[in-house]
C-alpha cells in the first residue's frame, strides 16, 4: 500500500475508464471496512465522478474518520467543508445520509 496509494493519488484529475472507477470505488469500500480511511479517500477521489449516488457521502465519511483519528485542525476543516457541501445541497447524496452528515458535522464543529 505504501507504493499503491501515492500512485492512485497521482491519478486524480486523469480521465480513467469507467470500469476502473467502479473497481476503485469497490476497493475504497473494502479499505474503509479495514480502517484504512486515508487509502480509501485516495481511491474515492480518483474514482470520481461515479455513478454511485453515495460517492460524495463516502468521501465525507473518510474525511470524518480521518479527522476523528488525527484531531488535526486541517483534517477537521476538510471534513467540515465536505459535510457542509452535502448539507447545503451543493453536493447531492441520497436523502437518507443527510441527517447523519448533520450529526457528524455538529460533532466536528464542537471539536474544531
Amino acid at each position: 500500500m505504501s507504493r499503491l496509494t501515492p500512485f492512485i493519488s497521482s491519478q486524480q484529475g486523469v480521465e480513467i475508464a469507467h470500469v476502473l472507477r467502479i473497481r476503485l470505488y469497490d476497493f475504497a469500500m473494502a479499505l474503509m471496512r479495514a480502517g484504512r480511511n486515508s487509502d480509501a479517500l485516495a481511491c474515492l477521489l480518483v474514482s470520481k465522478p461515479s455513478l454511485k449516488e453515495d460517492h460524495d457521502f463516502w468521501i465525507f465519511a473518510c474525511r470524518y474518520n480521518i479527522a476523528q483519528a488525527t484531531r488535526d485542525p486541517g483534517d477537521i476543516s476538510a471534513a467540515i467543508d465536505a459535510g457542509e457541501q452535502i448539507v447545503s445541497g451543493k453536493v447531492k447524496v441520497p436523502g437518507k445520509y443527510v441527517g447523519g452528515v448533520r450529526q457528524f458535522l455538529s460533532k466536528l464543529k464542537g471539536e474544531g
